[in-house]
């Protein structure tokens, strides 16, 4: 395997686990992983990205949002952009996808 393969294998395993929402010691034992390894990867993957990165382009920062309830109706939706990506999570939306959707998000922007 050349080093770009492995890179390769090692970012699409990153990204698999940091959108799992799963631990890590989880996430390796299901897939045989030893956990030092994906510790070892991602902060080299993430190392390698930020001197690929130019100074110009910094990496997206989460804002925290908060949403008073009692003022919602069956209509409400909130759309987020960032870039070029834009996403509406409608009143009803399940907490649990839009938290692994963000995640995967993020993981995508770190790897």
């Amino acid at each position: 395997m050349t080093r770009t393969e492995l890179r390769k294998t090692w970012a699409d395993r990153v990204a698999h686990f940091e959108a799992s929402g799963q631990s890590a010691a989880a996430w390796c034992a299901a897939h045989h992983i030893q956990p030092h390894q994906l510790y070892y990867w991602r902060r080299k993957l993430r190392s390698i990205e930020q001197t690929q990165t130019p100074s110009l382009s910094p990496l997206p920062q989460w804002l925290p949002v908060e949403i008073d309830e009692t003022s919602l109706d069956a209509d409400t939706s909130v759309v987020i952009r960032v870039n070029h990506v834009v996403l509406e999570a409608r009143s009803g939306c399940s907490p649990q996808w839009l938290a692994d959707l963000v995640r995967a998000l993020m993981s995508q922007c770190l790897v």
